[in-house]
């Protein structure tokens, strides 16, 4: 990820992630959402190359 695009990744909302996660939820049938200890993780890998995983915690902060 570059760092001009992890920059705007940071000044996002939260909820405006959230959002866009659900979006590609929604679209893709291969997308898993499962409750991992403290959030919700979204996970997509499409097996040729292609994947993203996403986390989202109750808190205000990062969760890293």
């Amino acid at each position: 990820m570059s760092e001009e695009m992890w920059i705007a990744l940071q000044r996002t909302p939260p909820a405006a992630l959230k959002r866009r996660v659900a979006a590609v939820d929604a679209l893709l049938t291969d997308t898993q959402r499962i409750a991992v200890k403290g959030a919700e993780r979204f996970a997509y890998n499409n097996g040729g190359g292609d994947s993203a995983v996403w986390y989202f915690t109750r808190t205000a902060g990062p969760c890293w």
